[in-house]
């Protein structure tokens, strides 16, 4: 088991020291965000993207210990690794990030910029959901802020954004907001992945298609 995640751990940080690693890439898939619970309402879509948008608003009581849950919807194949950086409003103090519950990982970096590989694959759930990590978080004063996701420090892939290893295979992240969501163009490096108190402005959500992806029904037929 320690000799396989480490291979798992060498071939998702093996680009970091170069300039750029291959990946690949999926339009609208794999789309990151921070959730305010770890039970999403199904498959994303036109019908219930309010019930997925209040769940990305982020509210809370100043000094009172919380946490938050990073997932990744639309998912197309088992996650072995995530190299990603949060970028938080300084109101928002991490303390820790752990794996989901029924999961380990190794994370050489911090509960901000995140270099983990799993001790073994992550699937979603039928709904192509996956619950990654639990961040905990201490606030401060009230704000209304939005955070973000990036590429981590080292980045496997050159900077372009948040990775997934897949398969042993790096696959670039999109993002929930549908303006950083790679559904209309790639996606750019930094996406919004939650809002606090509403956010600086609205987040608008989508579906990954008008009708369900060949990909995700392959998911699907792992639980059959």
């Amino acid at each position: 088991m320690r000799i396989w995640l480490w291979i798992v751990l060498v071939g998702l940080f093996a680009g970091g020291a170069v300039a750029q690693a291959d990946y690949n890439y999926e339009t609208c898939y794999n789309r990151l965000g921070i959730f305010t619970s770890n039970s999403l309402p199904g498959y994303l879509s036109f019908y219930n993207h309010l019930e997925f948008l209040s769940l990305l608003n982020i509210t809370y009581t100043p000094g009172e210990p919380f946490s938050v849950y990073i997932m990744v919807c639309s998912t197309t194949q088992p996650v072995l690794g995530l190299d990603a950086s949060i970028i938080l409003p300084p109101e928002l103090v991490p303390v820790s990030v752990i794996p989901a519950p029924g999961t380990t990982w190794i994370n050489i970096g911090t509960a901000t910029n995140i270099l983990s590989g799993f001790s073994a694959p992550v699937f979603p759930d039928i709904d192509g959901n996956v619950h990654l990590a639990t961040l905990d978080l201490i606030p401060g004063a009230v704000a209304v802020a939005d955070i973000f996701m990036g590429p981590s420090e080292p980045s496997g892939i050159g900077g372009a954004g948040p990775a997934f290893n897949m398969g042993g295979e790096y696959m670039r992240a999109n993002f929930i907001d549908y303006l950083h969501s790679g559904c209309r163009e790639p996606s750019p490096a930094v996406g919004r992945v939650a809002v606090v108190f509403g956010g600086t402005t609205y987040m608008y959500l989508m579906g990954s298609s008008p009708t369900e992806p060949h990909s995700l029904t392959a998911v699907k037929a792992l639980f059959r």
